[in-house]
């Protein structure tokens, strides 16, 4: 199954999208753990809501900074976010009412998703953050 690891190319120089970043990376790995495991279910369960739930606060940080500071491409990156958290309700839909856990499909889409964001709309996002000071 594919992975993916915390590696200098997605630092922002942004301390705290950047932890969150890190901590979402390490959710995921986690979350892999628990892919094709019998005893995986709830435990798969108990991360994803962890990363939803980060990913929600991750997204609500990106959004307030954006807006405060006049970010032109603020409603196209908002729209990256709404996407991501509604293909993450269905996951857990499948998951919690169909009873259905992650399967290596879903677990790729999510780190393809992370890596092509971070790298393509978020580094835009990191310049102009630090471009105005935020560090």
């Amino acid at each position: 199954m594919r992975t993916i690891e915390w590696d200098d190319k997605f630092i922002l120089k942004i301390e705290k999208l950047d932890h969150q970043h890190k901590e979402m990376f390490d959710l995921l790995c986690r979350l892999g753990e628990t892919i094709g495991k019998k005893e995986g279910k709830d435990r798969q369960s108990a991360i994803y809501d962890d990363l939803i739930d980060l990913t929600q606060t991750h997204f609500e940080s990106e959004e307030e900074m954006m807006e405060r500071l006049g970010y032109s491409d603020y409603q196209l990156h908002t729209d990256e976010h709404n996407f991501l958290l509604e293909v993450a309700s269905n996951f857990k839909e499948k998951l919690e009412l169909k009873g259905q856990p992650m399967r290596e499909g879903d677990m790729a889409f999510l780190l393809d998703w992370l890596e092509i964001h971070i790298l393509g709309a978020d580094k835009k996002l990191g310049e102009f953050l630090t471009g105005r000071g935020v560090k």
